[in-house]
């Protein structure tokens, strides 16, 4: 992937007011700009109602890299008692599951494994990154 062709083409649209916050944020993650990707995650972003909210997922997986492990887990504890079983759930569940992992909690992880699977969130976003965390996790709590 050309991620410099990606920065010059984001500042275009910084420039111009165009950018989706959320979306410069996955940017700034997956190059390994944690700070930066945590900065444009909390920024005010465009919510639809019964929808994943990025940052609600996103987030959660960057506290979990410096170490607030008990911190993602309240976040992604959180955002499911509001949202309850609407699109996202499933996305939540794994981020839920990713906290537990990381905290040590093996049999919290795989529980919510489980609800994610039952419920099997319909989402259009990356659905193939979805089926890979929930093995990787599921793997991670058998292990």
């Amino acid at each position: 992937m050309q991620y410099d062709s990606s920065h010059y083409y984001y500042q275009i649209l910084i420039d111009n007011n165009r950018v989706v916050w959320s979306n410069y944020a996955n940017l700034k993650h997956v190059t390994g700009d944690f700070a930066e990707a945590y900065d444009n995650y909390i920024k005010p972003q465009y919510k639809r109602k019964f929808s994943l909210n990025e940052t609600d997922y996103f987030v959660p997986m960057l506290m979990v890299y410096g170490g607030q492990t008990k911190t993602a887990i309240q976040m992604s504890r959180d955002k499911i008692a509001e949202v309850g079983s609407t699109p996202g759930f499933g996305w939540y569940n794994i981020a839920l599951a990713r906290g537990y992992l990381y905290d040590g909690q093996l049999d919290s992880c795989n529980f919510s494994l489980i609800k994610q699977r039952i419920l099997k969130s319909c989402t259009s976003i990356q659905p193939l990154h979805n089926r890979i965390m929930n093995l990787l996790l599921m793997y991670c709590a058998y292990k």
